[in-house]
């Protein structure tokens, strides 16, 4: 089991046609292809690139929409201007398939909401990321499978099987009982196993060489989650909890022998966990996402805090939006503004905040104005 680098560094294919390369000691072959952030206030889910530099969200009905705070456009499932908002192959297939009006979407949220409540890491508090304070980012990753075996297997050695290889003459083979033939079940992930951050995954169709990789399957299985039902389905889409709420577990196995091919996993973890493969054959097998590969990337994901209705002073506009009357929160190292949608997509900003007066007696106009407190790493001095 290696984690496959979520960017291809081979210069000039392209992640769609690209091979997958093994990540390995240099940064550019991090795991993570991008970010998935669950907002509960909303029930949204905001996409982040593998640096963490916001790309859109999906709002509650699964629709696509640019950052919070960010003018774009509102794309189709397979419109081509999707590739220009998430450049990476691979997160991109994961927008894909959980966006929709179908109701899949709810469905994909929820299951990650309750697998996230299953996974406790052991160095919780070893992060520093402020976003891990008020958010549980969820990293896309991949990773191969492959059964092999160091050496050449076990013959037999009875006196039978050596009397028939001479009759062979100058084809002198002992038997092996076809072991490399032998399918194996592989179990990636554990329900509720202290430090397993695997929240669910996709067992990807191989791709051919030189030709785009095919979208994921349909199915998405979470080895954590334990909803109401093992499997719900919309369409053609399905969602699989490894456990339901009547402790009937289910595992899900991969079955593989050593003749296989490599199998590769599009995966949803926790960056802080381990990801954890059984088999009953070999000891159990955990990889973690390298520390300097995400740390600074969830340092740098923009933090959004949705702010229901302020009572503001209605104020001349100051360029494009009016200072907002509220208590500027002081984040060490972060720069704080405020946005506001106008419209459908135009989203204005303004880092202008007015100190409340407790001494008001409304002698002048005032609204009521919903918006986001953004907090952004400020740059270096």
């Amino acid at each position: 089991m290696r984690w496959l680098a979520g960017e291809h560094v081979d210069g000039g294919e392209s992640s769609e046609t690209a091979e997958d390369l093994e990540t390995n000691a240099h940064p550019a072959t991090s795991p993570i292809c991008g970010w998935l952030v669950p907002v509960t206030a909303d029930n949204s889910l905001e996409v982040f690139s593998s640096d963490g530099d916001p790309l859109g969200r999906l709002d509650k009905n699964g629709e696509w929409h640019p950052p919070i705070g960010r003018e774009g456009f509102n794309a189709e499932a397979n419109d081509p201007e999707l590739e220009k908002a998430i450049p990476n192959a691979h997160l991109r297939r994961v927008v894909r398939w959980a966006r929709g009006k179908d109701g899949i979407y709810s469905i994909f949220l929820s299951t990650l909401q309750n697998a996230q409540e299953n996974v406790e890491p052991s160095d919780w508090a070893a992060h520093e990321a402020m976003f891990l304070m008020i958010g549980r980012p969820i990293a896309v990753v991949r990773t191969n499978l492959k059964m092999d075996m160091q050496g050449l297997p076990a013959l037999d050695p009875s006196w039978e099987t050596y009397r028939k290889a001479l009759m062979n003459g100058h084809n002198l083979q002992l038997e092996s009982a076809q072991i490399r033939d032998v399918n194996v079940s592989v179990r990636v992930g554990e329900h509720s196993q202290f430090n397993d951050g695997l929240l669910g995954y996709w067992c990807e169709t191989p791709a051919t060489k030189g030709h785009p990789a095919p979208d994921l399957p349909a199915e998405f299985l979470s080895p954590q989650a334990d909803t109401d039902r093992e499997t719900r389905k919309v369409g053609d889409r399905s969602v699989r909890a490894a456990q339901d709420k009547h402790d009937q577990a289910e595992p899900f196995n991969i079955e593989m022998s050593l003749n296989d091919d490599a199998k590769n996993l599009t995966l949803l973890m926790d960056p802080r966990g381990k990801l954890h493969a059984s088999c009953g054959v070999l000891p159990v097998k955990s990889i973690q996402i390298p520390p300097d590969q995400c740390l600074q990337a969830l340092k740098k994901i923009e933090i959004s805090i949705r702010v229901m209705t302020v009572l503001s002073p209605q104020k001349p506009f100051e360029g494009e939006m009016a200072a907002i009357e509220m208590i500027r929160p002081n984040v060490e190292g972060y720069d704080t503004s405020w946005t506001e949608q106008r419209g459908k997509s135009h989203w204005p900003r303004t880092d202008s905040f007015l100190r409340p007066n407790p001494d008001a007696e409304h002698t002048h106009k005032n609204e009521l104005r919903d918006g986001y407190l953004i907090l952004r790493k400020s740059p270096p001095e």
